[in-house]
């Protein structure tokens, strides 16, 4: 009998992968190790949806807890792979347990970066990226009136209109001079600070955290400008760290990620690295993405890669956020631009960024505009022959440019 398809992670990369080798034919056995205990989690609820007592706990999962017997898989979680030999083609686990595998998959994920100032291990300081972390959080937010968030990505926007949502006094701190300096243009930035103010949200950019404070637990939160802010509980959101713990076992050296070819091989053919951790050849960039979309692509490419089948089409990565009752909604990868161009939607909490490089389409944000979204998937995909001036003619109706079929 051939040995089984052995994935290392049961996140959205490890348990998309086991689903599309499935569905797409693969017969020997396929086994799922998971650190984590229970079954397996989605992560965009825990820093939003999960907060609230009305979240039933089986909502947060990737799947049902049937399906993993329904598709034949070995779902093992409370386990962590200690080693992997590449040469005889076996993991070993903390649980003492030797497999051999035929095929295997790194999709360890990430972990959440912490902060390392005086008072960061202090009672009330949270991190979001497991169930127990949000359940944790979500009590302690039953008695707090005051809440600082550490970190103005996508992440900690979500938390704090979140618990904005929930009546308390949300304040976020950025150390860069704009919201989300790394993932987003300057024009979508903008629109999110005032999206935040106007729903009363204080934010404080350009500073940083210097100390938590409190006897015992969160008092306030100390700035490095001197200033001090009242808080009874901080969440830090302040980016991930691909997990790699296993890459010495690989022979490689990459801190930031694993270079992987363009079916997710790494330079060991019979070994695939997914999801957070990949470092995938995108036609923009050699880059990690980190997203849900990002993790069931590369996914795919590996599961069609070691069934011998065609390659799945190129998908240019696309990305969501909830945030205050409205949705963003984003396609490419905002990181080399030149131009952007912004349209406003129907109401002040409603916009998009086009944005070019050299009049090529980088990315578009959009936030409660499903049209510029659709649009730009379709301009991505060379399914529209809409050009940037009609994007940059304020008068076009972005709905029947998103509509209009190329000549």
């Amino acid at each position: 009998m051939t040995d089984p398809f052995v994935i290392i992670g049961a996140s959205h990369a490890g348990v998309s992968l086991a689903g599309i080798l499935r569905k797409k034919g693969w017969e020997p056995g396929i086994i799922l190790i998971e650190k984590q205990t229970g079954t397996p989690i989605q992560r965009p609820p825990l820093s939003k949806s999960a907060l609230k007592d009305d979240w039933p706990e089986e909502r947060n999962y990737i799947q049902s807890a049937e399906w993993y017997e329904k598709q034949d898989l070995d779902l093992r979680t409370g386990v962590s792979v200690t080693n992997i030999d590449p040469l005889n083609r076996t993991v070993t686990t903390d649980s003492g347990d030797t497999i051999v595998w035929s095929r295997l998959a790194l999709a360890t994920g990430a972990s959440p970066r912490r902060l390392s100032c005086p008072g960061h291990d202090l009672a009330g300081v949270h991190y979001v990226r497991t169930l127990s972390d949000a359940y944790a959080l979500r009590d302690d937010l039953k008695t707090a009136s005051n809440v600082v968030v550490v970190g103005g990505g996508y992440i900690g926007l979500e938390a704090a209109a979140c618990m904005k949502d929930m009546g308390k006094s949300v304040t976020v701190i950025e150390m860069e001079s704009r919201l989300l300096a790394r993932v987003a243009t300057p024009e979508t930035s903008a629109f999110f600070e005032r999206l935040h103010e106007s729903h009363g949200v204080t934010l404080v950019k350009g500073d940083g955290t210097a100390a938590i404070e409190g006897d015992g637990k969160v008092e306030r939160v100390k700035l490095t400008s001197g200033a001090s802010i009242d808080a009874d509980v901080v969440v830090v959101g302040i980016g991930v760290i691909p997990d790699l713990d296993l890459l010495d076992d690989l022979g490689e050296t990459n801190v930031n990620g694993v270079a992987v070819s363009r079916d997710c091989q790494t330079k060991h053919p019979e070994i695939y690295a997914i999801g957070d951790i990949a470092k995938l050849d995108w036609p923009f960039a050699s880059m990690r993405v980190e997203s849900i979309h990002n993790a069931q692509y590369t996914a795919s490419l590996a599961a069609h890669h070691a069934l011998n089948i065609d390659r799945p089409p190129y998908e240019t990565p696309w990305f969501w956020s909830d945030q205050h009752g409205g949705k963003l909604q984003s396609v490419g990868v905002p990181m080399d631009w030149d131009e952007v161009i912004w349209r406003d939607g129907e109401d002040a909490e409603s916009g998009a960024a086009f944005s070019f490089r050299d009049g090529k389409l980088v990315s578009v944000e959009s936030f409660n505009m499903v049209p510029a979204f659709m649009l730009g998937k379709k301009l991505f995909a060379g399914m529209s022959d809409v050009t940037k001036a009609e994007i940059e003619d304020k008068s076009s109706d972005l709905r029947a440019l998103m509509k209009r079929k190329p000549k």
